[in-house]
C-alpha cells in the first residue's frame, strides 16, 4: 500500500516529463496514446494491483467458505471503484482539479499503509501452529484421465475468457452510447459505473453459488446463461434510439410530462439538466448490468475451482486475478482497436455471445459440466 502510494504521487510528475517529451511528440498519434498511459500509468497500477490478491488470500486463511471469500473481496473491491468512478466523474473533477484528485489518492494511501504498519507493530500476528494453520484445499473430482496441469489451467481460461466478455460489452455499449446520446462525460461515468456493479453484484452472487454447488458443474450454465444475456444487447440500437428505454422510464418515474418542458427557461433548463445524465444512466442499467451480473459470477466459481485443485492457494489466487485482467486488457485493445471498424457493434455481440456458448458447450462435452 505504501509503494501503491509512492507510485501514484509519481504520476504528477512523469505526466509532465513524458507530457512535454519530444520523443513521444514524434510518434504516430495511437502509438503515442498507448506509451504515454503505459508509461504514466502502469507502475502504479501495477503494484495496486497486487493488494486485492494478497486480501483474498488472508480472506480465505479467516473463512471456512472460500467461494463467498474470494466473491465478497472482489465485490468490495468493484464497489471501490464504483464509488470512484460515480465520485469522480459527476462531483470531483469539476470541484476539483486532476492534482488534488491524485493528491487525495496518494493521501489515502498513505494513512491506510501507516495504519496496517502501526497494526503489525501493535498486535503481531501469532505464529502459526499446527491447528491453526488453513486446511489443505478440498479436491474436486477431476476425472482421472485428463492431465493435471491442464486442469488447474482450465481456471484460468475461464476467467480470462470471462474478463475478455465484460471489456468488449463495456466498449460495444460505449459505441451504442456514442450513437444515441454522443460522447459525454455522463455517457462513459454511466457505462462505467454500472458495468462495475454488475461484476460487484456477480462477484457476491457467484461467491454463494460456488460455495453451494459444485463449480465444475456450474460454469456451463453461468457461461450460457451470459452467452444468452449478451445476445440481448442486440436490441440496443432500438431500446436507446429517442426517446430511450431510461428516457421513457425516467419521465414514467418522475412523471415528467412534455408540457414541463414548454415552461419557462429557467424551469426548463433546470428539468433538463437532470433528465439528461439520468436518462443515459437509466438506459445503461437496464441494457448492461443484467449481462455483466451474470460475467461477474463466472470468477469466484473458477477461483473456487482452481483453489480446489491447487498446492498453493495464493499463487492460484493470483493467476485468476491476473488472467480475468489480462482477458480484460486484451479485450480493450483487440476491441477498440480492430474489432469494432472491422466488423461493426453487432458482430462483436454476436461474437462475445458466440465465445461463451462455444464455452459452456466445451466444458460439458470434455465432462467438466458433469464432474
Amino acid at each position: 500500500v505504501g509503494g501503491a502510494a509512492v507510485l501514484s504521487l509519481s504520476v504528477l510528475l512523469t505526466n509532465d516529463l513524458v507530457g512535454g517529451s519530444a520523443l513521444m511528440a514524434a510518434l504516430p498519434q495511437s502509438l503515442r496514446i498507448v506509451s504515454t498511459i503505459t508509461i504514466i500509468f502502469f507502475p502504479p497500477a501495477c503494484v495496486l494491483g497486487t493488494i486485492q490478491p494478497t486480501i483474498a488470500r488472508w480472506a480465505i486463511e479467516q473463512s471456512t467458505r472460500t467461494g463467498s471469500a474470494f466473491g465478497n473481496v472482489g465485490a468490495w473491491g468493484t464497489a471501490g471503484n464504483i464509488l470512484g468512478t460515480f465520485l469522480t466523474g459527476f462531483v470531483l473533477l469539476s470541484a476539483f482539479g486532476v492534482k488534488s484528485i491524485v493528491l487525495s489518492s496518494v493521501a489515502v494511501l498513505g494513512v491506510t499503509a501507516a495504519g496496517l504498519l502501526a497494526l503489525s507493530l501493535l498486535w503481531p500476528a501469532p505464529e502459526s501452529s499446527q491447528e491453526n494453520r488453513p486446511k489443505a484445499p478440498i479436491k474436486s473430482k477431476v476425472d482421472p484421465r485428463q492431465d493435471e496441469g491442464w486442469a488447474r489451467i482450465m481456471p484460468n481460461v475461464f476467467v480470462f475468457a470471462s474478463g475478455l466478455s465484460i471489456m468488449m460489452v463495456e466498449l460495444v455499449g460505449s459505441r451504442l452510447l456514442s450513437h444515441a446520446s454522443g460522447t459525454s462525460i455522463y455517457s462513459w461515468t454511466s457505462l462505467i459505473g454500472v458495468v462495475l456493479a454488475g461484476i460487484s453484484i456477480g462477484n457476491f452472487l457467484g461467491g454463494k453459488i460456488a460455495d453451494r454447488f459444485d463449480p465444475s458443474r456450474t460454469l456451463p450454465h453461468l457461461f450460457l446463461i451470459a452467452s444468452i444475456l449478451c445476445a440481448l444487447l442486440l436490441m440496443g440500437d432500438t431500446l436507446l434510439k429517442s426517446p430511450s428505454v431510461g428516457s421513457e422510464f425516467v419521465h414514467w418515474a418522475f412523471r415528467v410530462k412534455p408540457d414541463d418542458l414548454s415552461r419557462s427557461s429557467s424551469e426548463s433548463s433546470t428539468i433538463v439538466s437532470w433528465l439528461m445524465p439520468t436518462s443515459i444512466f437509466a438506459s445503461v442499467f437496464i441494457l448492461f448490468l443484467a449481462p455483466t451480473c451474470a460475467l461477474g459470477t463466472i470468477s469466484p466459481v473458477a477461483a473456487k475451482l482452481a483453489l480446489e485443485r491447487a498446492e498453493k492457494a495464493g499463487q492460484a489466487i493470483g493467476n485468476v486475478y491476473a488472467w480475468g485482467a489480462i482477458g480484460s486488457i486484451v479485450g480493450s485493445f483487440l476491441t477498440g482497436f480492430l474489432l469494432i471498424s472491422l466488423m461493426g457493434t453487432k458482430a462483436v455481440i454476436c461474437a462475445v455471445a458466440g465465445v461463451l456458448a462455444l464455452v459452456s458447450v466445451c466444458m460439458v462435452s470434455s465432462g467438466l459440466g458433469h464432474a
